[in-house]
């Protein structure tokens, strides 16, 4: 019996041993795969560089090491340990999808906010109830629904109609008319506000539209209203898709320092936005400061579009912000309009702007970037801080604008190709008053002169609460 017993002990010995051993080996091949994952190399995307930015490698940021997981990244100072994790699905919650009224919020059908093929190379992206009077094709005060489109511009154009659905389920037809956008530069796609008018018999505005055409039943296109509604940011900024290699505190600076400058609101169009932005973006998203529309187009169009379909994005931004903002401004994230006598936008415009204009335009100086490398250390966040050298010219080409977005039709990259009245003009300011501060690389293009520079310190005036702002937001997003 003690013979059976003392295998038994044996048995249950060499059982606990093998147990241990495999534990252990599991324990020592999860390590080694998570020191992989943490040591790896980063391979960015292949992707075109933001203009105005030097390329960076993909999710780097100055002064910190960035890790990938298959879920998240991961920003850390260097030398200390990681704090702060992103999880991918945050992208998705960044990107709004707005409904198109309140009176729509329990509506169930629509498209918006993506770039629907309603007819074979003719895409909608998305549509506005337009309601104002004009001198061009709104005479006699009628309803058009605009819609944001791209199509194959070589192709004839299609017969599209727009489909108004009444109270007691039967539809109406409405044709709709093209206007060719101003600048799609000879490429093979092209970006178009299509418009239709409303019936008179359709009282109620519609929470969406089916486009069709002749064999194609379409699809519903969700409408957003154009109406201003009761709290109204005064300035706000458009920006153009946003793609490449963009430095997370540069963004920061962005859009502190327009804060300072007046704009209440931004607007982005994410193309191929990096992953390192979206926390910040989502920061200010919290806070209402920050809006995010899905930028995807089709493959086909995005290899022969001017930009990224910068123009339609512009067109959309002008629409989408007419609601909610008063005076609009377009830029890319390394422009600044800057007020060279007043202390912000709004002390400047004051009454400017009277019954015969729509907007102003800017003249612009190129400010080459110093990096943080060669600049004091406490400006290391701040890169407009520490570029202080400016081109002696300034060019009355690659102007940018400020407009009322109420009154413009269509609007171009860098000035207003048509307003809603022939007679509104969009005034070209002195650059004593205010002018563009593009930090760039100076090129000899468009008959700008890099030959001369000259000092323009004017933005150290907000170098204390730019400071104070921009370092808050960085060790509350990048730890």
């Amino acid at each position: 019996m003690s013979l059976i017993h003392s295998l038994r002990r044996s048995n249950f010995r060499t059982f606990v041993v093998v147990l241990c051993t495999c534990y252990l080996l599991l324990v020592l091949t999860f390590q080694a795969d998570l020191d992989e994952a943490s040591n790896g190399p980063i391979h960015p995307r292949n992707i075109q560089h933001h203009k105005g930015n030097e390329p960076q490698p993909q999710n780097e940021v100055p002064g910190y090491k960035a890790r990938t997981t298959s879920s998240h990244i991961v920003f850390h100072r260097e030398g200390m340990p990681v704090q702060t994790e992103i999880p991918s699905n945050d992208r998705r919650r960044l990107h709004l999808h707005p409904g198109s009224d309140i009176s729509c919020s329990g509506y169930p059908g629509g498209k918006q906010y993506q770039f629907v093929e309603v007819h074979p190379e003719t895409y909608v992206y998305s549509a506005y109830w337009d309601q104002r009077s004009n001198d061009f094709d709104n005479l006699h005060n009628m309803t058009i629904i605009r819609l944001m489109a791209v199509l194959k511009l070589r192709d004839p154009r299609p017969d599209l109609s727009c489909h108004f659905q009444k109270l007691d389920d039967s539809t109406v037809e409405s044709p709709i008319a093209y206007y060719e956008m101003c600048e799609n530069h000879g490429r093979l796609y092209g970006g178009f506000i299509l418009s239709c008018v409303v019936p008179p018999d359709i009282n109620i505005k519609p929470c969406g539209v089916r486009v069709s055409s002749p064999g194609n039943h379409g699809d519903v296109i969700r409408v957003r209203p154009l109406r201003p509604q009761s709290e109204r940011h005064r300035f706000g900024i458009c920006i153009p898709p946003l793609f490449g290699s963009v430095d997370p505190i540069n963004m920061i600076e962005f859009i502190e320092l327009n804060r300072l400058l007046g704009s209440q609101h931004f607007m982005f169009y994410d193309y191929q936005m990096p992953d390192s932005l979206v926390p910040i973006l989502l920061y200010y998203q919290r806070q209402g400061i920050v809006s995010v529309l899905p930028w995807q187009l089709p493959g086909n169009v995005d290899k022969n579009m001017w930009y990224h379909g910068q123009l339609v994005s512009i067109q959309d931004c002008l629409y989408h912000s007419m609601p909610q903002v008063e005076f609009l401004t377009f830029n890319d994230i390394d422009e600044y309009i800057v007020p060279h006598k007043h202390a912000h936008w709004g002390e400047m415009m004051g009454n400017m702007f009277d019954n015969s204009r729509c907007g102003f335009r800017f003249y612009s100086g190129v400010f080459p970037p110093v990096s943080a490398e060669n600049g004091p250390s406490y400006l290391k966040n701040t890169m407009t801080l520490r570029s202080t050298g400016r081109s002696g010219q300034l060019s009355h080409i690659r102007t940018k604008c400020m407009v009322k977005p109420t009154l413009i039709f269509e609007k171009g990259i860098h000035h207003v190709s048509k307003p809603i009245y022939a007679h509104l003009t969009s005034e070209l300011l002195p650059g004593n008053v205010s002018f563009i501060h593009h930090y760039r690389r100076c090129v000899r293009d468009f008959g700008m002169d890099c030959s001369g520079s000259e000092t323009d310190d004017y933005l150290l005036r907000y170098s204390d609460r730019l400071l104070k702002s921009v370092n808050k937001a960085v060790n509350q997003n990048i730890h």
